[in-house]
């Protein structure tokens, strides 16, 4: 399998999900309707954690001192590695890239 199109939808939930906590911190601040904590949830357990946890980081700094999200966010975290190990370890679908050898790239 190509590993170009999973990467793809990585980046892309992930910057839908930043975009989301950026988006509800800035709702917060203006006392406006907030975007629910469960499609947060929803959309970093579509493999979007990674969006979130930026988005926990400063300039952000959105729901970093909630607990209960936090605890959450890590649960989905660890379970996307154990699902991730596990489709990689365990079949015999191996990523690869289609490009060019390095020596045809790197050559002056």
């Amino acid at each position: 399998m190509n590993l170009l199109y999973p990467l793809l939808f990585l980046v892309s939930i992930s910057s839908y999900a930043y975009i989301l906590m950026t988006a509800d911190k800035g709702r917060a601040k203006k006392n406006k309707w907030r975007i629910p904590e469960n499609r947060l949830l929803l959309v970093g357990a579509l493999y979007g954690s990674l969006g979130i946890w930026l988005a926990m980081l400063p300039p952000v700094n959105h729901k970093k001192s909630k607990f209960s999200f936090i605890l959450k966010m890590t649960l989905i975290t660890i379970s996307q590695g154990i699902i991730l190990y596990y489709i990689y370890s365990f079949t015999d679908m191996h990523f690869y890239f289609e490009t060019a050898p390095l020596y045809k790239i790197f050559s002056f």
